[in-house]
């Protein structure tokens, strides 16, 4: 009997420790005593919010059946948290431990131990993060299938110091309003149906843009690694030290068929910094720049469908400007300075594209791979009257290319009454590079850049055709 006295409560003991530090202990509602560690619903509010919401294990899922208010919620490495918001409810977290935190941050609303612990927030009621000062979400899957209302200073998703794991995932309403949203680098992923607002936005790790999402920033964007298939509207810019511009895209970024990008503002400020590698799918002036459009250093831009872009006042992707310059805005001395420099760009045609004007900084150069689809550019300029630059043409087929104004093209006679372009240059399937000929297309206007002197008309083919012909026979009469 001794050994079952001393046996029986070790059980219970156990199970006294691992709860110990758990407070919601089983799936139900809030109000419910039985969903609690202490047997009993907590009351909260406002001024007394509940201090740690953790939960004992996976898979509970904690309904919220009315208004109620945390400071954080923990998570631990529980591997799966549901909390169910319901209609006409809301939960509202503070973002801090006041006991703990009460001399300072950092101060988060979801702090995890494991960037794989998962944790779904849904149901037809609100969640409300409300802090005035800099708050964060510390790790973890984060899924938003509730409606979201930020009343906050910047939004943070930082923390995540295990090989960019952690993601956030947006199936409704989310407004930050009008305040930053640092996404670190974070995965984040909006489906369709999710409808975000926020003000300068930072997306370090990626993000992934469903079709039938929106996302209306105020104050700029600096995006990574995006697949966007939704509406993004930008309507100002980023004025802050190393960040001016409207938008910087960057890492490998895909517009979709169906992506509809919107920059509004048209002060000189307002650029959008193309970096990285670019792929465009998306539809004619789809991608639409108020502002300028700089193809910065070492960009790729692969244009699969049909002037997609349009920048300024122009109606379409054929009257619009495309910068070749690398900007960036460095510290000199104890100011951040506009810098402009030379840019090696690169453009990858997959379909038909026409470009308006080409400006170049001096010493810039733009790779073109034409594929044997047409083209159509403009004219070429000088960023402030700078005189050296070169073109680098592969893949052409001749008579698809095409320049309108001659313009600020250097030009010698090779010698046979033909036009050589020595500002650019043409690589053949050897990588064999020679000068551009520019042959005059009479009948519709401009100058075709070719691999190759002018080939005659089809008639005058014949005509040679002809001529030899007759030739042979009076050969062959004369024997």
């Amino acid at each position: 009997m001794k050994k079952l006295f001393f046996l029986k409560p070790l059980p219970l003991i156990f199970f006294a420790a691992m709860c110990a530090n758990a407070d919601v202990v089983s799936s139900g509602k809030w109000s419910e005593n039985s969903t609690w560690s202490e047997a009993s619903a907590p009351i909260t509010s406002s001024s007394n919010p509940y201090t740690d919401l953790s939960f004992a294990s996976s898979g509970i899922t904690l309904e919220v059946d009315s208004n109620q208010y945390a400071d954080r919620i923990q998570l631990g490495s529980a591997a799966d948290t549901t909390i169910a918001i319901d209609s006409g409810a809301s939960l509202t977290l503070f973002g801090y431990d006041a006991k703990e935190n009460s001399n300072g941050g950092p101060y988060y609303y979801i702090s995890a131990s494991d960037p794989l612990s998962k944790l779904t927030i849904t149901g037809d009621g609100e969640l409300v993060l409300s802090r005035t000062n800099e708050t964060r979400f510390q790790m973890g899957q984060i899924v938003w299938d509730v409606n979201v209302t930020c009343t906050t200073g910047s939004f943070y998703l930082l923390g995540n110091t295990q090989g960019g794991l952690s993601s956030l995932t947006i199936n409704k309403t989310a407004n930050f309003a009008n305040k930053q949203a640092n996404y670190g680098n974070w995965k984040v992923i909006l489906n369709s149906g999710a409808n975000v607002t926020s003000g300068f936005l930072i997306c370090g790790g990626s993000m992934e843009m469903a079709a039938g999402a929106t996302y209306n920033i105020a104050g700029g964007a600096n995006l990574s690694n995006a697949t966007l298939n939704g509406t993004m509207v930008i309507s100002s810019f980023r004025n802050y030290q190393t960040e001016r511009m409207a938008a910087k895209i960057s890492g490998t970024t895909v517009f979709g068929e169906t992506a509809s990008f919107t920059t509004t503002s048209t002060d000189s400020r307002a650029r959008v910094l193309f970096n990285g590698n670019v792929t465009s799918n998306a539809a004619k002036n789809a991608i639409n720049i108020a502002g300028t459009a700089f193809l910065n250093n070492y960009v790729v831009m692969n244009l699969n469908s049909s002037n997609a872009i349009k920048t300024g006042s122009a109606s379409g992707q054929g009257d619009s400007t495309f910068y070749i310059v690398d900007y960036s805005t460095p510290k000199v001395g104890e100011s951040y300075v506009d810098t402009f420099a030379a840019s090696t760009a690169t453009i990858n045609l997959g379909a038909n594209n026409d470009f308006g004007s080409l400006v170049f900084y001096d010493g810039s150069v733009l790779n073109l791979s034409t594929n044997g689809y047409n083209s159509t550019i403009g004219k070429i300029e000088l960023y402030s009257g700078s005189g050296a630059y070169t073109i680098n043409i592969s893949n052409l087929t001749d008579f698809t290319l095409k320049i309108n104004s001659l313009e600020n093209i250097n030009l010698e006679d090779d010698g046979a009454g033909n036009m050589l372009a020595t500002d650019i240059f043409i690589f053949d399937e050897d990588d064999f590079k020679s000068n551009a000929y520019l042959i005059a297309d009479t009948t519709n206007g401009g100058w075709w850049i070719n691999a190759t002197s002018e080939i005659p008309e089809p008639a005058e083919i014949a005509a040679i055709f002809g001529a030899l012909a007759l030739g042979l026979a009076c050969c062959r009469k004369r024997k």
